[in-house]
């Protein structure tokens, strides 16, 4: 699985910056501000998936608090009724590799977490919670998690991204399944929002079928790419605060 906070960061050099993004420090830039977002301006579609407010995104699916730390995680755990294994992975700027166990983590790379069902065979295995951290002056900061879930209507994937301080930084919703009896068809739909400390919704995107039905701004239209731009400026921003380089 590409995970969003490694994916965005490595490509922040080909993102064109906009006026007032360029020759200033992330973590010196004022935060974006609140806005009002005129929500019969946007389609139907993307705004029953839009939520104004950090608080009106869904909750992590099966909240576990002790989760939370990573030593805490059992070596083998059952979801959806099957027997999953532990998989520890660390990250050293673009380089990952899968470790046995926490101990064999440098204190200055990046960690992961999750679970895999037998047999392994990589992004589908996996299954329920994946956690992430970096690892700052002041401890380990929960950078990121998400969920894998697998039904009868297909999969999903739900993902939250974390300031510093704890705050929801940002939220994705992907959601793949399959219609027809004879002609089989392939469907997805993706959902990203970016919020401020304040939980104002800043970003917003929705795609069908890998088709962009609506990208937005501080409540206003922006190519795909902008928005791409400025998801990496907050993450940069946060990470500089965390006094971490994009990594």
């Amino acid at each position: 699985m590409k995970r969003i906070l490694t994916a965005v960061v490595t490509v922040a050099l080909t993102i064109p910056c906009e006026a007032g993004m360029a020759g200033e420090a992330p973590a010196t830039r004022p935060e974006p501000p609140c806005v009002q977002w005129k929500l019969a301006a946007f389609p139907s579609e993307a705004r029953t998936r839009m939520h104004l407010k950090a608080k009106d995104v869904p909750t992590f699916p099966n909240e576990n608090p002790r989760l939370r730390e990573a030593k805490n995680w059992p070596t083998m755990v059952r979801i959806g009724g099957q027997a999953c294994s532990l998989r520890i992975s660390e990250q050293d700027y673009d380089v990952v590799k899968r470790v046995q166990s926490l101990s064999e983590i440098s204190p200055r790379n990046r960690y992961c977490l999750h679970y895999e069902a037998a047999p392994q065979r990589g992004r589908s295995s996996t299954r329920g919670p994946f956690y992430c951290w970096s690892q700052t002056a002041s401890g380990p900061w929960l950078t990121e998690r998400s969920w894998e879930a697998e039904s009868s209507h297909g999969e999903s994937t739900e993902t939250y991204l974390y300031y510093p301080s704890g705050e929801l930084l940002m939220y994705e919703c992907t959601r793949r399944w399959t219609e027809g009896l004879f002609s089989k068809r392939d469907h997805r739909e993706h959902v990203e929002e970016a919020f401020n400390r304040s939980g104002c919704l800043l970003v917003f995107g929705y795609w069908k079928d890998n088709e962009p039905i609506g990208t937005f701004y501080l409540g206003r239209p922006v190519d795909p790419i902008v928005l791409s731009g400025r998801k990496v400026a907050l993450i940069g921003r946060a990470n500089s605060e965390a006094g971490l380089s994009a990594k």
